[in-house]
């Protein structure tokens, strides 16, 4: 047999002998936890009166396979990491739907990620068996009460009112304004005030003679073309100063 051939079915062969080390090793992660998480649940049932389920999991039977991503790491109440840590959360139980299919195994896993203050606040939770175990979002609302000082809402509000464009591009501005806007609830009327504020002078000037739209995209998208002409304007400017110093 071709030496080449041999040596290419050896690399493969090695390949998915390592692939599916890899697997069973995380397979046994998972089983190792399932222990863990179906007793927190049970606890958390235990302080519930009337469970409410989410949609059934799948059949028993059928094989799953499991994405390789780490737990999110450990919430001890600090507010600047509150957002990040729930994101986290969100994602590993939509990547681990089979394992979360229930309000209460969501609850039991946040509990079991929590520490410092936030694992304090939980075990009052527990203790006194509120009824916000019977729903993840219960739950995460009062965890987002408690630990989110910051207000994130009316911080990310003043900081609408007082965005400037400055040296900006429309793109970079319109940018960091979305980012702003994400945090607030705000209705379009508001976000087109707030950012037309924000706006140069120059770019100002350029929409008196047109009418306010009645989307924030669609003003972007007006201020972009306006921004793009502007720039190419400063170029032509520049090319031709730099032909009379030369």
């Amino acid at each position: 047999m071709d030496p080449a051939v041999v040596m290419e079915t050896t690399c493969q062969g090695e390949i998915l002998t390592a692939l599916d080390l890899r697997l069973n090793a995380l397979v046994q992660k998972m089983d190792a936890m399932t222990p863990m998480l179906q007793a927190l649940e049970a606890k958390v049932l235990e302080s519930t009166s009337s469970p409410a389920d989410l949609p059934s999991s799948p059949k028993a039977g059928i094989p799953l396979m499991y994405p390789e991503i780490p737990l999110p790491a450990c919430y001890d109440g600090n507010p600047n990491e509150l957002r990040g840590f729930l994101t986290q959360c969100d994602v590993y139980f939509q990547i681990h739907l089979h394992a979360f299919s229930s309000h209460q195994s969501r609850v039991g896993f946040i509990i079991l990620l929590l520490k410092g203050k936030a694992l304090d606040w939980a075990s009052s939770v527990m203790d006194k068996k509120s009824p916000i175990l019977q729903s993840s979002d219960s739950f995460i609302n009062a965890l987002k009460t408690v630990f989110d000082l910051h207000g994130r809402e009316a911080l990310a509000g003043k900081a609408l009112l007082k965005i400037q464009q400055g040296q900006k591009t429309i793109y970079q501005y319109a940018m960091a304004f979305r980012r702003l806007a994400w945090d607030t609830l705000w209705n379009e009327s508001a976000l087109i005030y707030a950012f037309y504020n924000g706006l140069s002078e120059e770019m100002k000037d350029a929409l008196i003679a047109r009418d306010m739209p009645e989307s924030l995209n669609e003003l972007i998208k007006i201020c972009s073309l306006i921004d793009l002409r502007f720039q190419e304007k400063r170029q032509r400017q520049t090319r031709k100063q730099q032909k009379r110093d030369d």
